[in-house]
């Protein structure tokens, strides 16, 4: 599904706040570019919603300084941040389902350092 966005925070978007909602999860998590603007503004208003939300750090980018000012204005807010590699072991939780999953999605390139 694609959905229009003309406003800089996800949750400014009636359609996509309504879709997000209906997922019915308790977290949030954010990528994407901008982090200092769409990231930021997506994630602090959901955070303000009483959303759980995490940033994934190294998914997200703005150029220049502005990626790191992004980043820190979040953690400033108490947004959770974590890589892709967290964000991966917290979802498969074992060392058996990470192999599982490798092994399932061989095709799949790997980002450096996620797998153990």
């Amino acid at each position: 599904m694609t959905l229009p966005k003309n406003a800089f925070a996800a949750w400014d978007n009636p359609d996509i706040a309504a879709a997000i909602e209906a997922t019915g999860r308790t977290t949030r998590v954010l990528v994407g570019i901008e982090t200092d603007i769409c990231v930021a503004h997506s994630a602090i208003q959901l955070h303000h919603a009483g959303k759980r939300v995490a940033v994934v750090d190294d998914a997200t980018y703005s150029p220049g300084r502005a990626h790191d000012r992004g980043l820190r204005r979040l953690a400033d807010r108490g947004i959770e941040l974590l890589s892709t590699k967290e964000l991966f072991y917290d979802w498969v939780r074992t060392i058996e389902y990470a192999n599982a999953f490798h092994d399932t999605h061989a095709d799949l390139p790997l980002p450096p350092g996620v797998r153990l």
